[in-house]
């Protein structure tokens, strides 16, 4: 359904090495936000999911707390998890850079979906894999979405600039246009000419009009 050349982009403008608070700097919020437009551009339906994961393979278990995590249910039957990636922890996990369980082979993990956050998650016979626990759906109207996305992004801090500051009111609207636009062959990924820093300023730049190509797209 998203080319691989549109989720690469999307991963290579939003991801950030992991923190040591245990932020595995996904932005998995921000990349559920831009799922959920680039889906209803192409004529789907997506939902937005928050939840935690818990990831294990042998001896090595990662489980997104306290943060959470957050994916998109497509079509109320496929789970679209766009910003998990293990590229900075391979020597603990497979590598691999995105969950769509309706090309299960692009990851090489079983993936168990729940449809409720269990009681405790300690568990030690828990099988190697990718297991999805759903606390709330969101059904967002895309393009309000876009106009604020703080509806389901967490803020930043009050001293911490936010993407809206720092990029402009239409940047999550350039964001989703410009991946869109990737998608469907229109435009050259910034990954094959800047650095991943200079990416969000880029888009900014080149993403003009951007609101208006996607209210359009949207309707």
């Amino acid at each position: 359904m998203i080319r691989s050349s549109a989720l690469k982009e999307l991963n290579f403008i939003l991801h950030e090495a992991p923190a040591e608070d245990g932020d595995w700097g996904w932005f998995c919020r921000e990349h559920a936000v831009i799922i959920h437009a680039l889906t209803h551009m192409l004529g789907h339906k997506s939902s937005l999911i928050e939840g935690l994961l818990v990831m294990k393979d042998g001896a090595h278990t990662l489980a997104t707390i306290p943060f959470g995590h957050a994916w998109n249910l497509i079509n109320d039957d496929r789970i679209v998890d766009s910003s998990i990636t293990t590229y900075h922890m391979t020597t603990q996990f497979k590598e691999f850079t995105c969950v769509d369980t309706k090309h299960a082979a692009s990851c090489p993990y079983p993936i168990a979906y729940f449809d409720k956050i269990p009681s405790t998650l300690k568990d030690s016979n828990r099988a190697d894999g990718l297991s999805y626990y759903r606390k709330e759906r969101f059904d967002f109207d895309p393009a309000e979405l876009l106009e604020d996305p703080y509806q389901f992004i967490h803020r930043p801090a009050s001293e911490t600039p936010d993407l809206l500051t720092s990029f402009g009111r239409d940047i999550f609207f350039k964001l989703a246009y410009h991946i869109y636009l990737v998608h469907q062959g229109h435009a050259k990924p910034l990954n094959k000419s800047h650095q991943a820093e200079d990416a969000l300023e880029a888009v900014e730049i080149a993403r003009k009009g951007a609101r208006k190509q996607v209210v359009s797209l949207l309707t």
